[in-house]
């Protein structure tokens, strides 16, 4: 009987050797490895568009990837919310000037101190809560 590792994704050493070829190599460089992922989903954290690459990638120079194939298949999406870390390089403008929508950065409060629930970013954070069960 031959034992089958299992990986915090639970699939099978036949299910990612399937898999692993699809998958972007992880990056290497410094203390940075591994791979990123972003996310666009819906207000329910049903998923619209999702991109895997690696993690010296910066987040609004990855972000392209997901919203090119989010316009594709859903041209009627308006707004967008997004964690502060899509505030650089002026995204917000560049994602209105390019596709029209508008990019609404979710920001903690100044002053809070500790665990705080931002407003809409919890519904992305539950999505990947889905992909680990």
């Amino acid at each position: 009987m031959s034992k089958t590792q299992t990986y915090p994704s639970d699939l099978t050493d036949d299910q990612w050797a399937l898999v692993r070829p699809l998958l972007p190599k992880p990056c290497q460089r410094g203390n940075i490895n591994g791979r990123k992922r972003h996310l666009l989903v819906e207000v329910l954290g049903l998923l619209i568009s999702c991109v895997v690459h690696a993690a010296d990638i910066l987040d609004e120079d990855g972000c392209e990837a997901v919203l090119d194939r989010a316009r594709e298949r859903f041209p009627r999406l308006k707004k967008i919310w997004a964690d502060s870390r899509y505030a650089c390089k002026r995204t917000p403008e560049c994602v209105w000037i390019i596709y029209g929508w508008v990019l609404e950065v979710v920001r903690r409060l100044k002053g809070a101190v500790g665990f705080v629930v931002l407003p809409r970013r919890w519904v992305v954070e539950r999505t990947f809560g889905w992909f680990v069960l």
